[in-house]
């Protein structure tokens, strides 16, 4: 991790009661429906290779569903202390690595099965105001109805 914020982060957020927490208030209820938050628990997994840590801290955990089924998730923890307007891209770029290391080493390159949910969380302390950026605003289109 590269400096003492990514380890208080890392250090928080690797509490099950904490990432219990982050789920019930940051994560839409549709979304977490069917996840027992009661069974969490921190894994010693990690999906950010040695070139993606530079850039970013993640946390892996499972849970059982509400059928008592496993279920593995994946949240990317990025800070920022300033307006980044290339953050879309690099969150593109984690999941994108993570979800082609999880396709490969589940289904042997092969897309028979589902893959694990990874969650991207921004925590912002900087001192302008954070100004939300999704990435289809950042690509120039012909017509603006084509990003919908």
């Amino acid at each position: 991790m590269k400096n003492r914020h990514d380890k208080l982060f890392k250090f928080t957020f690797s509490r099950p009661e904490q990432i219990r927490d982050l789920l019930l208030y940051y994560v839409d209820e549709k979304f977490r429906e069917g996840w027992d938050l009661s069974t969490i628990e921190v894994s010693k997994d990690s999906f950010v290779d040695n070139k993606l840590k530079e850039f970013f801290s993640d946390i892996v955990f499972t849970c059982r569903t509400d059928t008592n089924e496993s279920m593995t998730i994946c949240f990317i923890l990025e800070h920022k202390s300033y307006v980044d307007k290339l953050l879309p891209f690099q969150l593109l770029r984690y999941l994108v690595e993570v979800y082609d290391r999880q396709n490969s080493k589940q289904n042997k390159g092969k897309n028979s099965e589902p893959i694990d949910p990874v969650i991207p969380i921004v925590l912002y302390h900087g001192s302008e105001p954070w100004v939300k950026e999704l990435l289809h605003e950042r690509i120039k289109l012909p017509k603006p109805e084509l990003s919908g």
